[in-house]
């Protein structure tokens, strides 16, 4: 049986984009010159936004790497806008996990993006992302193990 676990790369580069920016404005509030602090920001149109991307990809390939433990041959498929990750599951699998899985996924790959963003200019920001996505990971992959045997 197989299960299929969905992203959207606008919402992945959304999201890290905002991220980049609340820290932007935190820099600012704390005393940071404006032309300074936002320059960390990200943006689509920035020459530095192919980093995000890179990082997107790198931190899919990640997860797709730890479900390779629990699933033969988990899989990726980029279409568009759309990324799937097609995982093979036992039969037992509790499809409700799944919207609970493809939130850690996408919060995992913004962590990830941010930890990479993040790593030279800040690495305190950095260890906290890396900390967000290490969680996320784990707990993903508790969800997918987490079915309880069912009698026959």
């Amino acid at each position: 049986m197989e299960e299929t676990f969905s992203l959207r790369k606008s919402e992945l580069m959304f999201d890290a984009m905002n991220e980049t920016h609340l820290a932007a404005k935190d820099r600012v509030s704390h005393g940071m010159a404006s032309k300074e602090a936002y320059a960390v920001q990200a943006s689509e149109d920035s020459p530095d936004s192919s980093k995000l991307l890179s990082s997107m990809k790198q931190a899919i390939v990640s997860f797709q790497s730890a479900f390779s433990s629990l699933s033969r041959n988990p899989r990726i498929v980029y279409d568009n806008d759309d990324i799937v990750m097609t995982v093979n599951v036992s039969p037992r699998f509790d499809t409700g996990y799944v919207p609970v899985i493809e939130s850690l996924f996408h919060g995992y790959v913004v962590s990830m993006m941010l930890y990479d963003w993040f790593v030279i200019t800040d690495a305190q920001r950095a260890a906290t992302y890396m900390a967000h996505a290490q969680k996320n990971l784990s707990e993903s992959l508790a969800a997918f193990v987490k079915n309880p045997p069912r009698r026959p």
